[in-house]
């Protein structure tokens, strides 16, 4: 495998371990030589992440952009790349808790949806059931369900907090 020091969309250094499988026969000056250029690509390639990006939904872009750039730089050597796979991202300590943080407040977030769906199936089961309810019982419940069908707001405070977990965490990554 190969090891490749990258940096993020914002900074932060990671390390990538990469494994290739490819058929052909090349000096192995020419390999290396190859290789360290590949490493300037890459680096420049998966700048374009930032932490959490690489930790959660972009570690597929990032295995199909290695690829793609181990494919046409290999082809050079007339090795022919079967296989490039990311094997293992390794992140900072101070990363790490940055994404444990992101993680916690997203897990917050997806509660309270859950809440919010529970409580609107409940009073729209209530409103259909219940057909003894006083006109203002009924008043109460529609302007429930009419907040609750319109939860925005939620989802701009939980884009507002993670905005500040990243700023929070670029500035300060510790956390402290």
């Amino acid at each position: 495998g190969y090891k490749f020091d990258i940096l993020t969309k914002f900074g932060s250094q990671i390390k990538i371990e990469v494994g290739i499988t490819y058929k052909g026969i090349t000096k192995v000056q020419e390999k290396d030589s190859s290789v360290n250029f590949i490493n300037k690509v890459l680096v420049d390639s998966l700048q374009q992440f930032d932490l959490i990006q690489m930790y959660y939904g972009k570690r597929l872009d990032m295995q199909n952009i290695i690829y793609r750039v181990f494919k046409r730089e290999f082809r050079k050597l007339n090795l022919n790349v079967e296989s490039a796979i990311l094997r293992d991202i390794n992140f900072p300590k101070e990363a790490k808790i940055l994404i444990n943080r992101f993680s916690d407040l997203e897990m917050n977030y997806y509660n309270v949806l859950l809440i919010i769906d529970n409580r609107t199936k409940e009073i729209e089961e209530i409103l259909q059931t219940h057909q003894d309810l006083s006109e203002i019982e009924v008043s109460e419940l529609k302007r429930e369900l009419y907040v609750l069908e319109h939860h925005e707001y939620v989802r701009k405070i939980y884009d507002e907090q993670i905005l500040d977990l990243l700023k929070q965490g670029l500035s300060n990554p510790n956390g402290q």
